[in-house]
């Protein structure tokens, strides 16, 4: 066999020095991710790995073990934890709807535990559509969920999906540049607009702070 003589790269770019999460919104991150490309983006923006045995990028990953290790993440000081499930798109490329709706069922029941917890904001999301028809990508808009026990005002949608979020959503469409900023918003976090609480211009409230000496 010949020896490779040329690499090909998928979205080759040029490295950039990006701000980290803390430095730009304030919180200290951790991800549970099994891609590298996942990885990669997570590590970029300073977020620190929660290693879990068992999970994949395939069908095969360990969904409980990723649940679990958001949990312990958040028990150690992390306040903002990404979690990521590769498995539904893989699907979607292999135009397996009903696989597909399966797994879905399977993140369903796995992320139970996060909704027992107080004091916490859960958004639910993708990073765009796949068709499980065409086995692509699609520029079709994703549906994007915001959970809280007592934070958040609560809209007409019964289920979770493009049409109910479409149809019966009370978001709109948003941009993905809004999203962190309700977030913070909604976890009391985020500055009223127009306010500098510092000679830095910050757009985030501290979780943890020294009181005001005078």
């Amino acid at each position: 066999m010949p020896k490779a003589n040329v690499i090909i790269a998928r979205g080759a770019g040029k490295a950039v020095n990006l701000k980290s999460m803390n430095e730009k919104w304030g919180v200290t991150p951790a991800y549970v991710a099994a891609g590298p490309l996942y990885k990669g983006v997570a590590k970029a923006v300073g977020m620190t790995e929660i290693n879990v045995p068992g999970a994949t990028g395939t069908v095969k990953t360990d969904l409980n073990g990723k649940v679990n290790g958001v949990l312990r993440a958040l028990d150690n000081g992390y306040d903002f934890v990404f979690m990521h499930v590769k498995a539904v798109d893989n699907l979607s490329h292999d135009k397996k709807p009903r696989e597909k709706a399966e797994f879905i069922r399977k993140i369903d029941e796995a992320i139970k535990p996060f909704s027992e917890l107080d004091d916490i904001v859960i958004v639910i999301t993708g990073d765009h559509s796949t068709s499980s028809l065409a086995g692509r990508h699609i520029g079709l808009s994703v549906p994007i969920l915001f959970w809280s026990r007592n934070r958040i005002r609560k809209s007409m949608v019964n289920a979770f999906n493009e049409k109910e979020c479409m149809y019966h959503g009370s978001l709109g469409v948003l941009n993905g540049i809004d999203v962190l900023p309700m977030m913070l918003d909604m976890a009391d976090r985020f500055m009223e607009f127009g306010m500098r609480p510092s000679p830095k211009q910050v757009l985030y409230i501290g979780a943890f702070g020294e009181p005001l000496k005078v």
